[in-house]
């Protein structure tokens, strides 16, 4: 029996989908988050793929504008009594590129999908981006998780 390698298959496979009940209001589809921060594979002793999760905000305000706002889902849509600007989606791409990088791949998709342009819109922001790495710990935040440690204890007693 053939073996197959199920590891390039996580990364498209952690991506959020568009969920069930959009019309409904439900405007956010997270992904697997921790099934892409632990993707960690070297291909040589130069590199190492690693994944890197970010939320993107799809501007889908425009779409809801278009829905006939005599029926039935567009009234389930603006329950909040506003109709949503943004959709969130969780997307997984390799910890090399940037946000900027994830964005036009994002709005490629859209346009090839969905045949729809995104222009004026940044869907990823390096803020809302994250890799799996070691905290860095300066001495100072060392000093004050002991000291809040240890104060706690004379604090206690």
């Amino acid at each position: 029996m053939k073996k197959i390698d199920l590891k390039p298959k996580r990364v498209p496979d952690s991506w959020g989908r568009l969920p069930f009940g959009l019309m409904w209001g439900h405007t956010i589809s997270m992904g697997q988050f921790e099934e892409c921060v632990t993707i960690s594979r070297a291909f040589d002793s130069d590199y190492l793929l690693k994944g890197k999760y970010c939320l993107a905000k799809v501007p889908i305000k425009g779409f809801v504008e278009k829905i006939n706002k005599t029926s039935d889902l567009s009234r389930a849509i603006s329950y909040k009594k506003k109709d949503p600007e943004y959709f969130e989606l969780g997307i997984c791409v390799p910890s090399s590129c940037s946000a900027n990088m994830a964005d036009n791949l994002l709005k490629t998709i859209i346009k090839t999908v969905f045949n729809q342009d995104i222009k004026d819109n940044r869907t990823v922001d390096e803020q809302y981006c994250k890799v799996d790495e070691p905290i860095k710990l300066r001495p100072i935040d060392i000093f004050a998780i002991l000291s809040s440690i240890y104060g706690q204890q004379f604090i206690e007693k």
